[in-house]
C-alpha cells in the first residue's frame, strides 16, 4: 500500500512538473510573441514620426538635391511604416486608409526623388499636395503617440487583438471596442480622406481611373457576337463556343466562353465593349518537341498578322512546359511601342496557339504623337557608363511606374564580365530612366 501511495506520489510530482514546465514554456512563448508586436509598434510609431517631419521639412525645399533627400526617408520609412504594420495582429481590422495612405505617400515621395534627380523643384500644387499629407501625417503620427501612452499607462498587450477580432463582426461592435483593437478602429474610421495625387506612380488615384485606350469609341457588343469572335479566333465552328458566365474586371468587361479541343479545355475571353479577344487559356498537354523557338516565333508573327493586329515586333521570350511565350509589343516606324503588349504563347508540337493575353494592348493602344528626339543616337551613346560596351541602338516607347510614356534610346550593352544590360536614356531630356538585366538560359531571357 505505501509503494502505490509513494508511486502516486510520485506520478502526480512528475506530471505536476510537466505541466509546470509546459505553462512555463507557453507563458515565455506568449511573451515573446508580444515582445514582437511591441517591437513592431515602436518601430511603425518611428516611421509615422519620421514621415510626418519630413513632409513637414520638404515644405521649405527649394533644391532638387535637398528634395531627393527629403524624398527618400520618406519613401524609406513608408516602407517600414507598411512593413511594421504587417507584423502587427491586425489581420481583420480592415485598416484600408492607413495602408493606402502609406503605400501612396511612399510611392509620392518615390516619384518626387526620380524628378528631383532631372534637377526639378516644386511647383505651388507640389507644396499644396505635401502641405496636406503633411497635416494628415501629423494627426496621425499624434494619434499613434497618443496610442502608446495609453498603451503604456494601462499596460494593454497586443495579444488582445488576437480575441477582440473574433468580436468585432457587428457594425456595433465595432464602435464600442476597447482596448488597442478599439482605439485602432476608431482612427481608421476619423481617418480623413486624403487627396487625389495625381503623379507619375503605380499607386497614383488617375491609375485606377485610366479607361482601356484601344476600346474607346468602339460600341457594345451581344453575348451571340462575341462568341462569332471566339469561334473565328480559335478557328472552330459557333455551335462549339458554350457560354460560361463574365469576367468580374470593372476595367475591362468580357464575355466567356469554354470550348473542348482534341479532349482539352479552351477559356476564351472577349471583351463586351469592341468585341476583341481579351485572353485565350489552353489546358492542353504537350508531351514533345517538334518545333524549334525561332519556327514557333515564325508562327506567332502569321498569327496575329491574321487576326489583324498590325505590325508587331517580337522581344524576349520564355519556354515552360513544350511551349514558347512570346511577347510583342507594337510598332510605330521605327520605334517598338513596350505598352501596347501582346503575349502569345505556341505549343511546340503541333505550332498552334495554346496562350494569348492582349490586356497591355487592349489598355494603351492609341495614335500618338511622337515627341521630338532632342538628344541624338550618338549623344544617348556617350552617356553609357563606361563599364559598358553599346552592342546595338534602338529607339523605344517604354511605359513608367505609373500611366506615362517616355521615348527612349534604348541600348543593349555588354559588361566585362559579360552580363546584357539594358540602358534606356530619355531622348527628350537625356536622363539614365531605367536599367535592366538581361537574362538568357535555354529556356528564354528574362529581364530584372
Amino acid at each position: 500500500m505505501v509503494r502505490i501511495i509513494s508511486f502516486s506520489l510520485c506520478v502526480a510530482v512528475i506530471s505536476l512538473g510537466f505541466v509546470i514546465v509546459v505553462w512555463t514554456r507557453l507563458v515565455g512563448y506568449r511573451q515573446s510573441v508580444e515582445n514582437v508586436y511591441q517591437r513592431a509598434f515602436t518601430g511603425l510609431c518611428a516611421s509615422i514620426s519620421g514621415i510626418d517631419y519630413s513632409l513637414q521639412k520638404s515644405l521649405y525645399s527649394n533644391s532638387p538635391v535637398m528634395l531627393a533627400s527629403l524624398s527618400g526617408r520618406i519613401y524609406s520609412d513608408a516602407a517600414s511604416a507598411v512593413g511594421a504594420l504587417s507584423e502587427l495582429p491586425f489581420t481583420d481590422l480592415r485598416l484600408n486608409q492607413t495602408s493606402k495612405f502609406l503605400s501612396q505617400v511612399g510611392d509620392y515621395a518615390y516619384a518626387l526623388s526620380r524628378r528631383a534627380a532631372s534637377n526639378d523643384v516644386l511647383t505651388e500644387k507640389d507644396r499644396q499636395t505635401l502641405s496636406e499629407l503633411s497635416k494628415i501625417a501629423s494627426e496621425l503620427n499624434s494619434a499613434l503617440s497618443g496610442l502608446s501612452n495609453e498603451i503604456h499607462d494601462r499596460k494593454l498587450k497586443f495579444s488582445e487583438i488576437l480575441n477582440a477580432e473574433k468580436k468585432l463582426d457587428e457594425e456595433e461592435d465595432r464602435k464600442n471596442a476597447g482596448g488597442i483593437a478599439g482605439s485602432l478602429l476608431n482612427l481608421e474610421q476619423e481617418f480623413k480622406e486624403f487627396p487625389s495625387l495625381i503623379y507619375d506612380g503605380p499607386f497614383s488615384e488617375h491609375i485606377t481611373r485610366k479607361n482601356p485606350a484601344f476600346l474607346e469609341g468602339r460600341a457594345q457588343v451581344s453575348r451571340d457576337y462575341a462568341r462569332r469572335v471566339a469561334a473565328k479566333f480559335l478557328n472552330m465552328p459557333v455551335e462549339s463556343i458554350e457560354p460560361d458566365g463574365e469576367t468580374n474586371d470593372k476595367k475591362i468587361p468580357a464575355y466567356s466562353f469554354h470550348a473542348k479541343l482534341d479532349g482539352a479545355d479552351l477559356y476564351i475571353d472577349v471583351t463586351k465593349v469592341g468585341g476583341i479577344v481579351l485572353s485565350l487559356i489552353d489546358s492542353c498537354e504537350i508531351k514533345e518537341v517538334k518545333l524549334t523557338p525561332e519556327q514557333a516565333i515564325k508562327k506567332a508573327v502569321a498569327f496575329l498578322a491574321e487576326q489583324g493586329f498590325g505590325e508587331m515586333r517580337e522581344s524576349y521570350w520564355t519556354k515552360y512546359y513544350n511551349r514558347i511565350e512570346i511577347n510583342f509589343a507594337a510598332t510605330s516606324g521605327d520605334i517598338i511601342l513596350y505598352p501596347d503588349l501582346i503575349q502569345v504563347a505556341i505549343a511546340l508540337d503541333t505550332g498552334n496557339v495554346c496562350n494569348f493575353k492582349a490586356i497591355g494592348y487592349i489598355m494603351n493602344h492609341k495614335p500618338r504623337t511622337i515627341p521630338f528626339l532632342r538628344i541624338t543616337a550618338n549623344q544617348a551613346r556617350e552617356m553609357i557608363s563606361p563599364a559598358l560596351a553599346v552592342v546595338s541602338q534602338r529607339t523605344a516607347l517604354i511605359p513608367t511606374a505609373g500611366e506615362y510614356e517616355i521615348l527612349a534610346h534604348e541600348l543593349l550593352c555588354r559588361a566585362q564580365n559579360g552580363t546584357e544590360v539594358l540602358v534606356y536614356i530619355d531622348a527628350v531630356t537625356g536622363s539614365e530612366v531605367d536599367i535592366l538585366l538581361l537574362r538568357k538560359d535555354e529556356n528564354g531571357t528574362l529581364t530584372v
